[in-house]
């Protein structure tokens, strides 16, 4: 077991992990069968078949030894299929085919980019606990600030390890503690965070690059409570 898995091992196994694994069987079983006459004609060959179903092969032995899909299996084949010739490759053609290796590919992309913000959160934390380097005290860390990041993001860590179901909303709650907590802060341009609005946020544009890694955070799970 790597070190990642080990970490990642504190994410409660949940819905997500348990469809991820639902669609690479129904995508398994899909491509098993022959190619019908109308799939052939819609643009499917036995090479590209062989190649889908060498593709979902090496998903689910990934995925054998670990529930934590690595990189090298999140891919792009339902979008990559668009480039290939035929019917049953356009958009909206409702291929079986084609849209049960999307479920895969979609179902694999939601664990591992929540799993990568878990990531993100618990090496930020661990960037904060330390002395903070006076490259980064220019760029408007204080102990306290730190501190009081290091707080919001341990709720945000267990909210991710409990593995629930996430809304946009949570997000949205997620920034509110955050910059309604802090009305004093502001930035160059003078703005007052005005509880409401739901913005400004005060780390946009602030320079180095732990304030970088805060707003990738941001972003990662503005995106994931999105999916």
């Amino acid at each position: 077991m790597t070190a990642r898995d080990t970490l990642l091992d504190e994410i409660e196994s949940n819905r997500r992990y348990d469809r991820m694994f639902d669609a690479v069987a129904i995508a398994k079983a899909t491509f098993s069968r022959a190619v019908s006459p109308s799939e052939r004609s819609a643009g499917w060959t036995d090479d590209l078949v062989r190649e889908v179903v060498a593709w979902i092969a090496r998903c689910e032995d990934a995925l054998s030894r670990s529930r934590h899909p690595p990189d090298s299996i999140v891919g792009s084949w339902g979008r990559w299929l668009t480039d290939v010739p035929g019917e049953a490759f356009d958009r909206g053609s409702k291929d079986k085919r084609a849209d049960r290796l999307l479920d895969m590919d979609i179902a694999i992309h939601v664990v591992h980019e929540i799993e990568v913000l878990y990531a993100d959160v618990a090496a930020l934390m661990d960037a904060l606990g330390k002395d903070l380097p006076l490259t980064e005290a220019a760029n408007g860390w204080t102990d306290e600030i730190a501190g009081a990041i290091v707080e919001s993001l341990s709720k945000l860590r267990q909210l991710l390890a409990s593995g629930r179901d996430l809304r946009i909303r949570d997000s949205e709650r997620w920034r509110d503690t955050l910059t309604g907590d802090w009305p004093q802060w502001q930035n160059g341009s003078g703005w007052d965070w005005k509880r409401g609005d739901r913005g400004p946020r005060f780390w946009v544009d602030r320079p180095g690059s732990l304030w970088q890694q805060f707003g990738r955070i941001d972003r990662l799970f503005n995106a994931v409570a999105s999916m």
